[in-house]
Parts: C-alpha cells; structure tokens; sequence
C-alpha cells in the first residue's frame, strides 16, 4: 500500500507551522461568524446602508476574491518562509507512474460515486441558482485544495503518520466548518444543503486520494472535474445552489 513515508523522511518539520495553521483556522471561524453576524442585520434591515452595500456588485466581487485569497494566501505565505513543505503538500516530489495509474483510477471511481449520489441527492431535493463561470469554479476548487493541503501536511509532520496524518487534517477541516454558523443552518435546508455537503464530499474524496497519490495535481484535476460535473453537466432541477465560496454565503437570501 503506498504511504507518505519517503515524503516524512525528506521533509523537514517546523514547530512554527503550528503557527499558521492556528492563524488560518481562527481566520476562517472569525470571518463565517463575522458574516453570518452582517447577515442577520441585513435581514432586519433590508433598506438600511449596510444592505444597500452588500447587494452592489463590487462589494459582492472583492468579497469572493477575499475569500479565494485566503485560500491561496495563507498555505502561499507558508511556503515562502520555509514553514510549509512543498513535498507534504503534495506540489513536488510525486511519482507520475503512480499518480497517473492506481491514483486515475481511484479518483475515477470516486467521481462516478459522487456523481451517481448526487444525481439521486438533486430529484429529492431540488435546488436554485445558476453555477459561477467556470473560471471563477476554478480558481475556487484549487483554493479549498491548498486549504485542505495545508492542514493535512501539518498534521502529517506533527503526527509523524501518513495514515492518521491524512485523516487527521481532514478533521481539522470538519472541526472549522462544525464552528461555522451558516453550516448548520445550510444543513437544516434541503435548498441550501448542498453548498456544504458537496465540498465536503470532495474534502473526503481528496484526503484518500492524496494518500494514494501523494500529488496535490491530481486532486486538484479530481475536484475540478468533479465540480464541473455535478455542477453543470449533471441535469440541475429549478434552481441548483452553487458550492458557497470559502467562509461561507457572501449574501443571504431575504426572506419574505
């Protein structure tokens, strides 16, 4: 069974990740209850100023670019001060006979179950709104990446374990989305539900297959393919939620 192993012993291990990981997790956990906040008082006050700014496409634009920076940023910084691994990552140090053989069929197989699933998920619970051009889909999918590489590579150097490394990071993502307001009141929707559980079931789907893979590439090209699938090719009944960016929903639907 392939394992990270000639990844741990060539990459070095920095107390100080520990550092960035804590600052992006409490970056994100701010920012959701910060949102979900704004979002609230928006909804008692649908005229007031801060409603008026919201609905402006400028303040909508910088927000989804704020929320993909964070994703790029953060891991980004890292490496540019030593503190991160490239090899942990999974950007360097990949075996391409091994990526592109067991680890095609694995993300291969993982694709047709999520699409299958979701195919199933959309006839029960029919939802709105058109997907993001799919260069903004893009730029989206390769930032939750980075994302979640971060944290598993971190906790991959911390635990000195490729297997619990892995799983792991994945429940350090878990944990940030569990402390986030608007995912428990997305999950409490059939309509909004889905702008949780997608990324969520790629979150999972990449951890096993960077495991496998050992290569941020591949996962990278899994997700986006994915994305685009159960996004756009997949039949969307009136009105599909499109994946929300990383901190949550920019804007709430008003009700009434």
């Amino acid at each position: 069974m392939p394992r990270l192993s000639g990844l741990l012993e060539q990459a070095p291990w920095h107390t100080d990740l520990g550092a960035w990981v804590v600052l992006s997790f409490a970056l994100y956990v701010v920012a959701a209850w910060v949102g979900w906040f704004l979002g609230r008082l928006q909804r008692r006050h649908p005229e007031g100023r801060l409603a008026r700014w919201e609905r402006r496409g400028f303040t909508r634009a910088a927000l989804y670019a704020a929320c993909v920076a964070y994703g790029f940023g953060i891991p980004y910084a890292a490496l540019l001060r030593g503190v991160a691994s490239p090899r942990l990552l999974g950007l360097t140090g990949w075996d391409w006979v091994q990526s592109l053989g067991p680890g095609s069929a694995l993300a291969g197989l993982a694709l047709a179950i999520l699409v299958v699933g979701w195919w199933g998920y959309r006839r029960r619970a029919p939802i709105s709104t058109d997907p993001v051009p799919w260069p903004l889909t893009m730029l989206e999918v390769a930032a939750w990446q980075m994302h979640w590489a971060l944290y598993r590579s971190a906790a991959v150097a911390w635990l000195h374990d490729a297997y619990v490394g892995v799983w792991a990071g994945l429940l350090l993502v878990v944990l940030e989305a569990a402390l986030a307001p608007f995912t428990w009141q997305a999950l409490a929707s059939p309509r909004e539900a889905e702008g949780i559980l997608r990324p969520a079931a790629f979150a999972f789907s990449s951890a096993v297959l960077f495991y496998f893979a050992r290569n941020l590439w591949l996962c990278l090209a899994f997700h986006a393919v994915g994305e685009l699938a159960l996004t756009r090719w997949l039949p969307l009944p009136d009105g599909a939620l499109r994946g929300e960016p990383l901190v949550g929903p920019v804007s709430t639907d008003d009700e009434g």
